[in-house]
């Protein structure tokens, strides 16, 4: 297991970015969806607005979790399809 390597990391590691990967993945997904839907599930309660819900820590949250996707995602491309 310890000299499988994949993405230049050893696989058990690759396994531990993944799973994080998926998690910000995931959150940033929720928040969009919510962002874009303020009404879905719930017509019953006041259009959802963003920016009174959110402040510069969500935002450098966020801007954090999409950075690290964006750099998952060309560390794939440069070692998948060398671009």
């Amino acid at each position: 297991m310890y000299g499988r390597t994949l993405r230049g990391r050893p696989i058990h590691l690759v396994c531990a970015y993944a799973e994080e990967e998926d998690m910000a993945v995931s959150a940033l997904e929720k928040e969009g969806t919510r962002t874009e839907y303020p009404l879905f599930g719930r017509p019953d309660l006041p259009i959802w607005i963003p920016p009174e819900h959110y402040g510069q820590e969500d935002a450098r949250q966020a801007l954090a979790k999409a950075e690290y996707v964006f750099q998952a995602v060309v560390d794939l491309l440069k070692h998948r399809y060398q671009i």
